[in-house]
């Protein structure tokens, strides 16, 4: 099949800055030439429609050179609707809610508050079966949700999706708190136990 009427697209593989240097010579090409047009891609994700297999590679700025690019686009007269205004898909928003639900004691999970990337990927798709790859999806759900939370001053929920074994994620805070700040979100936490708890005493609606 090369073609659908609808694209479902499930994240393959995902390459932070810092670690392109590493990557492909696909990947390595389309960030130093976003940086040498002053663009500087905090992540690239390579994507693959579920229907067709037809593969895109899709990249993340930051919120203020966005608005840059706007702006300029603007001065030329061409209008776009402004992306950092964008909703959480209808996916998104169940895996949200029930992330809540986890803080607030409300669900079974292997660890007390805190929830498997495995059992996120099973109250979406219970009868798809896991897979590690699966954990590209439920990373890119669940950053989206504290990109759409953090701006609003609400504590970042991805903090409580686990690995099983450790019960901790799967990134160092470090590696977060980096990821953060380039794209300019304020981050009061000094560890992942810190951000953690604050998603436990938060008061969500």
């Amino acid at each position: 099949m090369n073609s659908c009427e609808k694209h479902v697209w499930e994240t393959i593989g995902t390459v932070p800055r810092k670690a392109h240097s590493e990557g492909s010579k696909h990947y390595r090409a389309g960030f130093n030439d976003a940086k040498m047009r002053g663009i500087n891609i905090s992540v690239a994700r390579r994507k693959k429609c579920k229907n067709c297999d037809k593969k895109i590679t899709t990249v993340e700025i930051t919120h203020d050179q966005l608005k840059s690019i706007f702006n300029i686009l603007d001065e030329h007269g061409i209008k776009l609707s402004d992306a950092t205004n964008s909703k959480l898909s209808k996916i998104e928003r169940s895996v949200r809610k029930y992330l809540i639900r986890v803080c607030k004691g409300y669900e079974k999970t292997h660890h007390l508050k805190k929830v498997t990337y495995k059992e996120v990927w099973e109250h979406v798709y219970p009868n798809v079966p896991w897979g590690q790859i699966r954990t590209n999806d439920v990373v890119a759900w669940i950053v989206k949700i504290s990109e759409h939370d953090l701006p609003k001053g609400r504590p970042p929920l991805n903090s409580i999706v686990v690995r099983k074994d450790t019960g901790m994620p799967g990134e160092k805070w470090e590696s977060w708190k980096e990821y953060w700040e380039e794209k300019n979100y304020l981050i009061p936490f000094n560890t992942m136990e810190e951000a953690q708890a604050a998603c436990w005493d938060y008061c969500w609606k």
